[in-house]
């Protein structure tokens, strides 16, 4: 079994795969702001949205934290 920090347990992706999830998930966060404000904020709408942002931001650190242990790997 493989540690968390074992530098031969690389993301799919490798640094490349990480910078790409981190853009694409902020790229969703900013959308689904943008597109739930313009739409006006009622109910259900606000609510979906809400949703849609705080797992985004979660995905984001998530995708944030491998990106940087990538980084480590990569420079040491």
């Amino acid at each position: 079994m493989t540690s968390e920090n074992d530098p031969t347990r690389e993301a799919p992706g490798g640094v490349l795969g990480a910078w790409f999830n981190v853009v694409v998930c902020t790229g969703i966060v900013i959308g689904a702001v943008v597109y739930t404000l313009s739409q006006g904020v009622t109910g259900p709408d606000a609510l979906i949205g809400a949703a849609v942002v705080v797992i985004g931001i979660g995905l984001d650190i998530y995708f944030v934290r491998t990106l940087l242990r990538q980084r480590r790997r990569t420079t040491s």
